[in-house]
């Protein structure tokens, strides 16, 4: 098994078929993209923490989430900033944010071995099964990938 963040637990964002959170952030990240306001901005800040509360996600465990992109997100900020002014690069960093936290919430509620299984399943129905497997070890392979670079910068 691939090791992760998963936070075991049996609420219903833990229930969710994996195939069904991963088409769901797709959507929300798309919509969310797509808007210009800060109001949807709030809505959807919101929800995702409705979300995080109902799975009882530690905040420790969100603000982890977070964490490896501050500098990615103060780099954003700052090109906003110089393109634009405060309001617009304050809207872009947190939309960016909203959306690495639904990610987040993701692979925090979701084992990675369900996830690739799900995924390697759903390629199947319209792939050969030779091809929707070795797309799935990619994803596999990336996802440990990025698990260690995390790792390693946390050690940092």
């Amino acid at each position: 098994m691939l090791t992760s963040d998963y936070v075991p637990g049996d609420s219903a964002v833990h229930r969710a078929r994996p195939l069904i959170k991963v088409g769901l952030l797709f959507v929300f990240c798309t919509w969310l993209f797509l808007q210009e306001g800060w109001l949807s901005l709030s809505v959807a800040g919101m929800a995702l923490a409705a979300l995080l509360a109902v799975a009882r996600i530690p905040p420790r465990m969100v603000f982890a989430a977070v964490r490896p992109a501050l500098w990615v997100l103060g780099l954003i900020f700052l090109a906003q900033l110089f393109l634009a002014d405060w309001r617009f690069a304050g809207f872009v960093v947190l939309r960016f944010a909203v959306m690495i936290l639904a990610a987040s919430l993701l692979t925090l509620t979701t084992r990675t071995s369900d996830l690739v299984e799900a995924i390697e399943g759903a390629l199947s129905q319209f792939l050969p099964q030779r091809s929707a497997e070795a797309i799935s070890l990619a994803l596999s392979l990336c996802l440990r990938f990025i698990l260690r670079v995390r790792d390693i910068f946390d050690e940092a």
